[in-house]
């Protein structure tokens, strides 16, 4: 795959607790590109596909004192190539009355290839918790589980643009100038920390 085919998408959230915008970050490749777009055309098309497929699965996940911000396209080896979703709305997950866990605690999304070895995988860290979704002892409530599932199964599916190009979610080892298609995102139980997070 060339890196000039990859194109990065960030979310952007706000929670309570967070003195910084967060951001989940993934790559996506131009698998099938039938359009005949440019660089610039290309992340326009997918940034827009993807906020579509995917906007109220990501919105379930932070809390309704949080804030999705929006969604950020860009070219990896153009950086300067990109487009911007604004969104600004609240989450839509119902803390119950409870408390936002603190905001180094995030659920871990493993991200898996065909192949072995740390650069052929990765891993995201999603908006702090509340209470009722994280009880401790490395225990997480069912429903938010399958709010998880239910949005990586929208961002693992080839996106499909305007264009009928096919945008596909890969790993990016920049170290090794190499991508691999990922293939499962599986779900971690022990949360993330800070430290982690800022890796």
């Amino acid at each position: 795959m060339s890196e000039q085919d990859v194109y990065a998408i960030h979310l952007d959230f706000q929670c309570v607790g967070m003195p910084n915008p967060g951001s989940v970050n993934m790559h996506y490749f131009v698998d099938d590109a039938n359009g005949g777009l440019t660089a610039a055309q290309e992340v326009q098309d997918l940034t827009e596909a993807f906020d579509v497929a995917t906007q109220d699965l990501f919105r379930a996940l932070i809390p309704t004192t949080g804030t999705y911000i929006g969604v950020r396209g860009r070219g990896w080896s153009t950086p300067d190539v990109g487009f911007d979703v604004s969104i600004q709305a609240a989450g839509t997950r119902d803390l119950a009355g409870a408390s936002e866990q603190p905001a180094q605690v995030a659920r871990v999304v493993a991200k898996k290839s065909l192949f072995i070895g740390r650069k052929n995988s990765g891993r995201m860290y999603l908006p702090p918790v509340g209470e009722v979704d994280y009880t401790g002892n490395n225990t997480w409530a069912s429903a938010y589980t399958t709010d998880i599932q239910d949005w990586l199964t929208a961002i693992i599916t080839p996106i499909v643009g305007d264009s009928t190009s096919v945008y596909r979610l890969v790993i990016l080892s920049t170290k090794f100038s190499s991508s691999q298609f990922v293939v499962s995102m599986p779900i971690r139980n022990i949360p993330g920390t800070i430290r982690r997070r800022l890796r």
